[in-house]
């Protein structure tokens, strides 16, 4: 590390501390699904610059007990889900290792047969946790976003500290352009 950056960091931190009491409470999302490999890189990216911060992540990848019959896939998609299924078992596995990780893992049970939880509904119930557990900000994130600076954060968060609900920007420099996943991107959860 630089000692520029070290000196930024050194001098965000204090600001942070200094800005406890009226700094909302952040709660990184991401959802994992068929993504072993990018989580993993994503989440040690995050955790480099935001050591402060855990994440939360719903596991979204399929689990032993469901039967191929409850994913609407072709013959195709199911060899192909055959070979990844190990990976996602690898994936789940190594975030609940993770001190520094939050996983919670949606309930299936009560889907009719032939239906997933689609990543709308995975984003839902984090932040229906982060709402339930207080937290005034939820930051989406997604498993192939690559994190190599803070200041994006701040400028994130910075318009909802003043009346915005939600703020979303890309890595290429002021705003959305094209872009199929805004993330990352803010939401105020109330």
């Amino acid at each position: 590390i630089t000692n520029s950056k070290k000196l930024y960091n050194s001098f965000r931190i204090l600001i942070l501390v200094s800005l406890a009491i009226t700094m909302p409470k952040v709660m990184p999302v991401m959802v994992s699904f068929f993504t072993h490999g990018w989580t993993q890189q994503c989440v040690r990216c995050f955790q480099k610059w935001f050591p402060e911060l855990k994440i939360l992540v719903v596991d979204n990848n399929p689990t032993c007990k469901e039967q191929m019959k409850h994913w609407n896939w072709g013959t195709r998609a199911r060899k192909k889900w055959n070979n990844f299924f190990p990976f996602c078992l690898a994936e789940r596995d190594w975030l609940e290792q993770q001190d520094n990780v939050i996983l919670i893992k949606p309930d299936r049970s009560l889907l009719p047969a032939n239906q997933q939880i689609r990543h709308g509904k995975a984003i839902d119930l984090a932040l229906s946790w982060c709402k339930d557990n207080e937290f005034d900000i939820m930051l989406c994130i997604e498993p192939d976003n690559f994190f190599d600076k803070v200041e994006w954060f701040d400028a994130l968060l910075e318009p909802l500290l003043e009346d915005y609900w939600i703020t979303a920007r890309n890595f290429a420099g002021g705003g959305l352009k094209k872009a199929v996943h805004p993330c990352p991107l803010m939401i105020k959860t109330s």
